[in-house]
């Protein structure tokens, strides 16, 4: 789920959650992964006929310049119910033009509301025999993920103890995954967070891995892989 998202509990909206998801994996191959498209509502305000800028809060706020070209006039755009945009840069690019053409209709003090897709990722694994279903990875939509501090300290607290799991094993290469909740894979901070702490926290560990938005950011890596020398 991305940062601050939560899966509906109350109907038609849960069904219509489980309905879509079902849907995008019915035929995802193992290994693959897509986007699940959510409809959620957008609130743009006219304060001025003048100027062309748009003041964007929310999922949309990235993008904010991209916004404020296609629009004439100033703006308040309320984008809060917006988690995640696609990646498609196709599907942004007719977003920012479908917001400026809804911006003339828009008159001044007024407000209107219009729907657009938030995208969310999912991913198909390598089915087991005794494995089937789904697992929603997540953080609770009180908590920011991204917060510097709390990264840090949830970090120290699993290096330290994958160090002292897996060092006692007669392996090769001791790896660990640091699952993340980002947008987007390479928004993920927790890499650099990870370098920036006690070395002696993963002394024992060949490879760090953070494991964000349906892909593998590499941390550490060995130089060589043993089976490859």
């Amino acid at each position: 789920m991305p940062p601050g998202a939560d899966v509906p509990a109350e109907e038609p909206d849960a069904s219509d959650f489980v309905q879509r998801v079902q849907g995008a994996a019915a035929s995802l191959p193992p290994g693959e992964r897509t986007e699940v498209p959510f409809p959620v509502t957008v609130r743009m305000a006219k304060a001025r006929e003048e100027g062309g800028y748009a003041s964007v809060v929310g999922g949309l706020s990235r993008w904010w310049t991209r916004i404020t070209e296609n629009v004439q006039g100033t703006y308040h755009v309320d984008s809060s119910a917006v988690h995640r945009l696609t990646e498609d840069g196709e599907a942004r690019e007719r977003l920012w033009d479908t917001i400026g053409r809804l911006s003339y209709s828009v008159p001044l003090g007024h407000a209107a509301e219009f729907e657009v897709e938030e995208a969310w990722t999912l991913q198909r694994l390598p089915e087991s025999e005794n494995e089937r279903g789904f697992a929603l990875v997540g953080a609770p939509p009180s908590i920011d993920p991204t917060d510097g501090i709390l990264v840090r300290r949830a970090a120290r607290r699993r290096l330290l103890a994958a160090n002292e799991a897996l060092g006692a094993l007669g392996v090769e290469l001791r790896a660990v995954g640091l699952i993340g909740i980002y947008e987007y894979a390479e928004l993920e901070t927790a890499g650099a967070t990870v370098k920036a702490l006690d070395p002696s926290l993963f002394t024992r560990l060949q490879v760090v891995c953070v494991l964000a938005d349906g892909g593998v950011r590499p941390t550490f890596l060995p130089r060589s892989l043993p089976w490859a020398m």
